[in-house]
């Protein structure tokens, strides 16, 4: 089993990068109305 704080960051990373979609696809909706 990895330690805790490797699973951490990895789990981190993916959760940003989820983060960082939901961001541009907002941002492109926003682009799109204007």
């Amino acid at each position: 089993m990895k330690n805790g704080k490797e699973t951490t960051m990895c789990c981190l990373k993916d959760f940003t990068e989820l983060i960082n979609q939901e961001i541009h696809k907002q941002v492109e909706q926003e682009l799109v109305f204007q």
